[in-house]
C-alpha cells in the first residue's frame, strides 16, 4: 500500500481514503468540512477561539503606549468592569504563541484593570509564526 506511506496526511471517510489538503489537525479538519459543506463551511471551520489573561496580550506597533486614556474613560463610564456584551477581541498568534491584538487594546485594557486575572475570549484571525513580537508591551505593562 505505498499511498498510504505517502508523506500527505490521510483521514478514513466512511471507508473511504481521503487526502487532506495541509498536515496539521485545523487543515485536516477545514478540508474535511469544505467537502462536506462547501468553502462557506470551511471558513467557519477555521475559526479559532481561546480564553486568555489579557493582561498578558500583546499591544500591536500602533498602539504601544496603551489603550487611548479618554476612550478608556468612556468605555468605563459605560460599562464598568463588565463582560456583559463585550465583543470578541481579534488577535494575530505570533511566535512562540504570542498573541497581538489587532482589536480592542480599550477592551482589553478595561478588564486587565478592572478584573485582573479574568479571562476574556479572544478570535485568533491571522497566524505568522515567524513575527517575533517578544519586544513589544503587554497590556498589563502599559495599564494606567
Amino acid at each position: 500500500d505505498k499511498h498510504l506511506r505517502s508523506s500527505i496526511p490521510v483521514i478514513e471517510i466512511y471507508g473511504r481514503l481521503t487526502e487532506a489538503a495541509g498536515d496539521t489537525h485545523l487543515d485536516r479538519r477545514v478540508a474535511l468540512f469544505e467537502r462536506f459543506g462547501g468553502p462557506e463551511v470551511g471558513a467557519l471551520a477555521r475559526r479559532r477561539f481561546l480564553d486568555v489573561d489579557p493582561g498578558l496580550l500583546r499591544l500591536p506597533p500602533s498602539r504601544h503606549q496603551g489603550a487611548d486614556p479618554i476612550k478608556l474613560r468612556r468605555h468605563v463610564a459605560q460599562f464598568g468592569a463588565s463582560l456583559t456584551g463585550m465583543p470578541t477581541l481579534e488577535v494575530t498568534e505570533a511566535a512562540d504563541g504570542e498573541l497581538v491584538i489587532n482589536s480592542g487594546v480599550t477592551r482589553a485594557t478595561r478588564v486587565a484593570k478592572f478584573l485582573p486575572g479574568q479571562t476574556v475570549r479572544v478570535e485568533v484571525i491571522d497566524v505568522l509564526p515567524r513575527w517575533n513580537v517578544r519586544k513589544y508591551p503587554t497590556v498589563k505593562d502599559k495599564l494606567p
